[in-house]
């Protein structure tokens, strides 16, 4: 983890940025299709 976060604050703040948008966009993405995977999910047990 020490390796990771050095990784990070050698970055620049444009470099960051670019990781923050991306994870962000994952983020709302995988919120968004939760629900129905959920659902999915649980109608293959019934």
């Amino acid at each position: 983890m020490e390796a990771a976060i050095q990784q990070v604050l050698a970055m620049s703040e444009a470099e960051q940025a670019q990781i923050g948008q991306h994870a962000r966009a994952w983020f709302e993405a995988n919120a968004q299709a939760f629900p129905q995977r959920l659902d999915d999910a649980l109608k293959a047990f019934s």
